[in-house]
């Protein structure tokens, strides 16, 4: 529908109630046209997150798709689907995961082994079981769902740019950088070739490049990828976006490690105002921003400032009650008050550290 494709959820809502409402006075309740309707209402709601109401009409379409189609009907599998994605959005994997097993099992029996269904039930498998931390159990799954996509689709078709991505996060996780890069830079590949040059999609995949440059002390590549992800990210978000917030963050870290200490101070700066200006940031990060403003002001012997940043650290890691931070950072403390020749309150503090 043209209400759909606009994003215009409430609308098209509205438009589908209409049609059930017809369909329920003129059609046998077994119908499958108000199965079909009951499930796109339910999308609707699905993707406003009323997530009651989506699931008990996707309740409905499939009381009437088991009642009125055979067992093994490719729609009875479509809507097991639908309702495992709801229980995604709503956090129960447990139950997402059993209706993604029934509808597996219903698509491989009236299906071939490598339709494009298939692959795509396999991918979200492996989404659960990586929300599960069940890494090597999404691989296996994230697997299964690429060789289907390298038979389904061409090298550089967009369908396998989430597959390929996946893979690579977990390879991330497991810290084999090296296959985590290969794959994301195939996902950067075909992004290219299927994007504007401003779409979020790339602004985030150069960002995931850049963290895995790093990992790989690949750090002026890591600042390039970093760079690339801020000229469109400037572009398309608010100055106070949580993912502009983290880019900055990245830079600076990348910034700090080249001993560019200035250019990093200024990007510690951007990330740190942001997350100021937020009431629900995370208080540790916070906290770690602090501290690496401190140590980059500390490599610019400029420590009064440098222990100004860092004692803001350590008022909130104290609050936090995070003592292994709290040890490090007096340490960092009673070190600039060492290079000022403050030997009293140098030493007090390595005591407190100790």
């Amino acid at each position: 529908m043209v209400y759909r494709h606009k994003l215009d959820y409430e609308r098209s809502l509205e438009y589908y109630n209409k049609i059930l409402g017809i369909e329920l006075e003129s059609l046998p309740e077994l119908h499958p046209n108000i199965a079909a309707t009951y499930n796109n209402i339910a999308l609707l709601q699905n993707q406003l997150s009323h997530y009651d109401e989506a699931l008990n009409n996707y309740t409905k379409a499939l009381s009437i798709e088991q009642k009125s189609l055979p067992s093994n009907h490719y729609k009875i599998g479509t809507t097991y689907n639908s309702i495992a994605l709801l229980y995604t959005n709503t956090k129960d994997q447990i139950k997402a995961l059993d209706l993604y097993e029934k509808a597996l099992n219903m698509f491989c029996n009236t299906l071939e082994h490598d339709h494009s269904t298939i692959g795509s039930i396999y991918d979200n498998m492996g989404d659960v079981h990586y929300k599960l931390e069940s890494n090597d159990r999404a691989m296996d799954y994230f697997q299964k769902a690429l060789d289907i996509r390298l038979k389904s689709f061409p090298n550089d078709h967009i369908d396998r740019t989430a597959t390929l991505n996946c893979i690579g996060v977990i390879y991330l996780i497991q810290e084999n950088f090296t296959d985590a890069l290969k794959h994301c830079e195939q996902v950067l590949e075909i992004q290219l070739k299927s994007f504007p040059n401003t779409h979020p999609d790339l602004a985030a995949m150069y960002f995931n490049l850049g963290r895995i440059n790093s990992k790989l002390n690949q750090h002026n590549k890591a600042l390039q990828n970093f760079q690339a992800s801020q000229t469109i990210m400037i572009k398309i978000f608010k100055e106070d976006n949580h993912d502009l917030e983290l880019l900055y963050f990245n830079i600076g870290n990348t910034y700090l490690l080249l001993e560019n200490h200035q250019k990093s101070i200024d990007n510690y700066e951007k990330s740190l105002q942001i997350q100021l200006k937020k009431i629900d940031s995370a208080k540790d990060h916070l906290a770690i921003t602090y501290r690496y403003m401190g140590l980059a002001f500390n490599k610019l012997g400029k420590y009064v400032e440098s222990t100004k940043k860092i004692k803001k650290a350590l008022e909130i890691q104290s609050e936090l009650q995070n003592h292994l931070e709290i040890i490090k950072i007096i340490s960092y403390i009673g070190e600039n008050y060492h290079k000022q020749t403050n030997c009293t309150e140098a030493l007090e503090n390595y005591k407190k550290s100790n």
